[in-house]
């Protein structure tokens, strides 16, 4: 799974997929939570690039250029992947490590000196096996619900509007969110608007009003209902049904005028 990149998405990768029995997923633009594995793991890998390249460079610079400290993360790959390995993984109370050998290695200060290692016998095996998939077992248990903790926190935050296809929609601009030039700040960061081709999972395929299409996949969040000015031209042709008022909402609209009504009968100025 990649985003839509020049360096991912070309005839070199398509083929070293083919080769090797991959399936290549491109994720649309400016939705990098859509890879979130990926990306949480990058973070934590840069994050331990940036220490190991320069761990002392607030007290004793010496003769290092800090321009150059970047071009060093090689030599410090195999110990930034070490750490990443052996990081205590709290709502899992394991390793990395731990849970691809299936048993924890770290040391217990509180226990005995092991003994001499003796022979290992086929039962032995069984129970090392058997130790080995509970412990794993546990640990995916703990997995899902830490996953679906943080997917009801997450649905919980975004307001993701329901369209369908043949609805116009607008789509936001996120690169004015990188570039603080003047005219960016001037700029409409949403688009004119477009219209809905085609629905894949939680991305979709748009067309000018024209009928052009246009390229790659647009994530849900970047987009929102676009509500033509009523009797426009744009309206007669793309009509929006307004959904009707239900009976809860227009009891709670009666109790407002009401509400209004007392305030002002009973404001100096309104007697």
């Amino acid at each position: 799974m990649t985003d839509g990149s020049s360096h991912f998405k070309n005839g070199t990768i398509d083929e070293f997929c083919d080769d090797n029995g991959i399936k290549h997923i491109i994720t649309p633009a400016y939705a990098p939570w859509v890879n979130g594995l990926v990306e949480s793991t990058n973070n934590l890998l840069l994050s331990r690039l940036k220490h190991l390249c320069a761990p002392n460079l607030d007290e004793d610079p010496g003769e290092v250029n800090p321009k150059s400290i970047p071009w060093n993360w090689p030599e410090h790959l195999d110990k930034a992947v070490c750490s990443i390995n052996d990081r205590i993984i709290p709502t899992l109370n394991a390793t990395p490590r731990e849970i691809l050998f299936g048993m924890a290695l770290r040391p217990d200060t509180n226990s005995e000196p092991p003994l001499s290692p003796q022979p290992t016998s086929p039962g032995d095996l069984d129970t090392h096996f058997s130790l080995a998939d509970s412990f794993r077992y546990n640990t995916h248990i703990c997995s899902l619900t830490e996953s679906q903790r943080k997917k009801d926190i997450f649905d919980s935050k975004a307001l993701v509007p329901d369209i369908k296809t043949g609805s116009l929609v607008q789509v936001y601009d996120n690169k004015a969110d990188f570039n603080f030039t003047t005219i960016n700040k001037l700029a409409p960061r949403w688009s004119v608007p477009r219209l809905i081709t085609g629905k894949y999972l939680n991305s979709f395929t748009l067309s000018t009003l024209q009928g052009i299409p246009l390229n790659g996949l647009f994530h849900i969040r970047r987009l929102r209902p676009d509500i033509p000015l009523r009797e426009s031209t744009l309206d007669i042709i793309h009509p929006h049904n307004i959904a009707e008022p239900s009976p809860e909402d227009l009891e709670i609209a009666e109790a407002e005028e009401h509400m209004a009504d007392d305030l002002v009968f009973k404001s100096p100025l309104g007697t």
